[in-house]
Order: C-alpha cells, then sequence, then structure tokens
C-alpha cells in the first residue's frame, strides 16, 4: 500500500517573509493534496501546477460547503 505521509526531500532556510521552501514527494495526489489542506494557509504548492490546481479546487469546494450552512 503506499504510504500517504510525504517524503522530506529537502528544505532551505526561511526567507525574509519567514517562509521556508520544502520538498516533499507523495506516491497519491489525493493525499498530498489533504496535506497542504491541512496546513491551511500556512502552506502553499508552487509546484507541480496540477497539484496546486487540485488543492485550490478542493479548498473552494471547502468553501462552497460552509457558506450553505
Amino acid at each position: 500500500m503506499p504510504d500517504t505521509l510525504p517524503e522530506y526531500n529537502k528544505y532551505d532556510s526561511p526567507d525574509a517573509d519567514g517562509w521556508t521552501r520544502v520538498w516533499l514527494r507523495f506516491d497519491i495526489e489525493e493525499a498530498a493534496c489533504t496535506y497542504v489542506l491541512g496546513f491551511g494557509a500556512q502552506m502553499q504548492v508552487i509546484e507541480p501546477l496540477e497539484l496546486r490546481d487540485h488543492v485550490l479546487q478542493a479548498a473552494k469546494e471547502a468553501i462552497l460547503l460552509y457558506a450553505q450552512q
């Protein structure tokens, strides 16, 4: 069974704004999306663009769900 937790490949020191660039590897895109969403606004996908789009779509769906209540 594929692992749903990331493999940490490397990371940089924090930049001037306090952001730390981290390279992660996932076996399953859905697991990557769920992981990123769990960090809320504290994590942003830079690439791949397909994952960035997937995270954006999932976040929009969550907003719609909460807005309907």
